[in-house]
């Protein structure tokens, strides 16, 4: 039955874009895309409501464009989910199935670290609740929704809905303390604390990355102290800084999002990308985290999408942007090679932060294609590496074990004992990807390889100075570094 507004004929439908009934997830936060079908933003209703029956009293609201098209982050509970979307006189119900992994093999590791002589609160406002309890929770609602954004990013290029698992933050304490926190500079923090890690956790099956959040972060007068984003090796940090403007509650998500309060930046740390509020701060963290986590899941840089300049968009995957506007370009730097320096446990000299830069070419069309106008997005190339991860799928280490690969740096030939999935050249001197190669598919991006168990670099591509990544299809990395 239709109501007053609509007539039988042209009645409203509500249509789901990104999902089907009974698709599985993995993971607990996700991204529902859909469209009202005959669509009228002149009736006045401009929301629908989302019902999910298995969460007691959690009842979404998304907002719809002019064109009746609609996003919204739903939260999973466990098993079967059946949700209920209303728009104005019509529903329409789908079930969707969350089955986190039992037992999973590869699994990121999540610290809130406080130094000594400090008590762990981060900075805040208004008396509001800043104990180590609350940055837990902050911290692990953060890290849901990078799961979530990583397994969208990989279906805008074609692979199904993987991402990582983690285990929820604890608290670890730094022998650091806090008047030297306050003190140093983000690339001793990170060698510090990463040194500390790595020694405490000794992973010596290499099971684990790890994520640190620093508790030192501190603004004071507008100056930021004790603050890093950083992630090199198997271990990233950032600063708590604009934990402020985190929610502790899914609930809270989307009014964080759109959120226009002014942050004062003397006495907050406002990392917005000019935005100046706490929708902005809290979309930038978010991009912030989801780029430094793809350092240790050995993503280089890339010019555009979350691994190079768009990280402070974020919202505009999971809401709809009331006044979209571009922001400064962010300057993305090279991880610098004294990082790796007297840290000798866990095998961080041998991985490098990299900046890649995709030549000029018709592949533009293809990014802007894949954005969809959030500029959220993977790189050809950073998905394919995800896909082939270990830490994306959870393969069983007992079975690919004796996989490897070999690189004969005088002929130029790379052999792999299982076929190759991803090869990436980069410049040793200025972290740029000069060239890198699929061995899946062929693409308008990607040279096509006749054998992935045994390549030669072609010798166009190849500087005196260059570093070489190269994946297998069950996740086996090899390095090199001329």
């Amino acid at each position: 039955m239709f109501c007053g507004k609509h007539n039988a004929r042209e009645g409203p439908v509500i249509q789901f874009l990104n999902v089907k009934p009974n698709d599985q997830f993995t993971y607990s936060i996700v991204l529902i895309r859909g469209q009202i079908i005959n669509y009228n933003h002149r009736m006045g209703v401009t929301h629908l409501q989302i019902d999910n029956e298995n969460i007691t009293s959690c009842i979404e609201s998304a907002e719809i464009t002019t064109d009746g098209k609609f996003k919204v982050a739903v939260e999973l509970a466990p098993g079967m989910n059946h949700l209920t979307f209303q728009f104005c006189c019509v529903t329409n119900a789908i079930a969707l199935v969350f089955n986190q992994r039992k037992n999973p093999h590869y699994l990121l590791r999540i610290f809130y670290i406080i130094c000594q002589n400090h008590d762990g609160h981060f900075q805040t406002k208004n008396n509001a609740d800043n104990s180590i309890e609350c940055a837990c929770e902050k911290i692990n609602l953060a890290i849901r929704m990078v799961q979530c954004l990583y397994a969208e990013m990989m279906t805008k290029n074609g692979f199904a809905r993987k991402t990582f698992e983690f285990v929820k933050c604890v608290p670890f304490y730094s022998s650091l303390s806090i008047a030297e926190a306050r003190q140093w500079d983000q690339n001793q923090l990170w060698k510090h604390h990463a040194k500390e890690i790595l020694a405490q956790e000794n992973d010596t099956q290499h099971r684990y990355k790890y994520f640190g959040i620093l508790a030192s972060t501190l603004c004071e007068n507008g100056t930021i102290k004790g603050n890093t984003a950083l992630g090199c090796g198997d271990v990233a940090l950032f600063g708590s800084g604009t934990m402020h403007a985190w929610p502790m509650k899914f609930a809270e998500i989307q009014r964080c999002f759109q959120d226009d309060t002014l942050v004062d930046g003397k006495l907050l740390m406002n990392d917005s990308n000019g935005r100046n509020s706490i929708g902005g701060c809290y979309a930038t963290a978010l991009g912030s985290l989801t780029h430094e986590i793809g350092h240790i899941f050995d993503l280089g840089h890339s010019r555009d999408g979350v691994m190079g300049n768009d990280i402070d968009y974020v919202n505009r995957m999971f809401t709809i942007e009331k006044n979209p506007r571009d922001l400064p370009r962010r300057q993305i730097s090279k991880c610098s090679n004294n990082l790796k320096q007297d840290i000798s446990t866990g095998g961080i000299t041998n991985n490098r932060r990299l900046t890649t830069i995709k030549k000029s070419n018709p592949i533009l069309a293809n990014y802007h294609c894949r954005r969809n106008d959030d500029l959220t997005f993977l790189t050809e190339n950073c998905a394919i590496m995800l896909n082939a991860h270990k830490w994306f799928n959870q393969t069983d280490e007992t079975e690919t074990s004796s996989s490897s690969i070999q690189y004969d740096s005088k002929r130029k030939i790379i052999e792999s004992m299982l076929p190759l999935a991803l090869v990436e050249i980069r410049s040793k001197e200025s972290g740029m990807c000069m060239q890198y190669y699929r061995f899946d598919v062929c693409s308008a991006t990607s040279a096509a390889v006749a054998d992935p168990f045994n390549f030669t670099i072609a010798g166009n591509v190849i500087e005196q100075n260059y570093d070489l990544i190269a994946i297998d299809k069950n996740g086996h990395i090899m390095k090199w570094s001329s």
